[in-house]
């Protein structure tokens, strides 16, 4: 009796294995499925492109609150350089005095992020948005896009200057 009962226990256990190896791809698979429709909602909505022959998603990034502002510093730093480089080639007196206040404005949100950045309280583990990696195809031609969504896999309007 005790035989049985062990093999009894031991086949529920095996069961149970099997069904949630085999859920696990059906979960990915699904959610792979909602972030495609949000790739086509976002170039159809936000990008405002109504004939385009294909979307195609790469890679789906988590981001914690320490990740985005890791990237928003990159992309400011690269901003930054354009400016300078702008600055460097710029003859006109009042269009430098232009480029020299978005530079200065740009140094602050860099000093705003590295904070964050340098703070040790910053969240490395919490997500906080996926970072979609795609690519939308028009009359043939690729077109590369990045964009980010919620955790609740809604469009965020990704903005650099609002000090998140």
């Amino acid at each position: 009796m005790k035989r049985y009962l062990i093999i009894c226990i031991f086949a529920f256990f095996l069961i149970i294995s099997i069904v949630l190896i085999i859920w696990n791809p059906f979960e990915k698979n699904k959610f792979s499925k909602k972030i495609d429709k949000i790739a086509v909602e976002y170039v159809q909505n936000e990008l405002k492109e109504t004939e385009v022959d294909s979307v195609i998603v790469y890679k789906i990034d988590s981001l914690t609150a320490l990740k985005y502002a890791r990237l928003t510093v990159e992309l400011l730093e690269n901003m930054y350089n354009g400016f300078q480089e702008e600055l460097f080639n710029e003859e006109d007196e009042h269009k430098s005095d232009v480029i020299s206040l978005q530079l200065s404005e740009i140094e602050s949100y860099i000093d705003e992020y590295n904070a964050q950045i340098e703070n040790p309280e910053t969240d490395d583990k919490k997500l906080l948005y996926y970072m979609i990696t795609a690519s939308y195809f028009k009359k043939g031609e690729e077109m590369p896009i990045i964009f980010l969504v919620t955790e609740d896999l809604k469009i965020y309007n990704y903005d650099i200057f609002n000090g998140e």
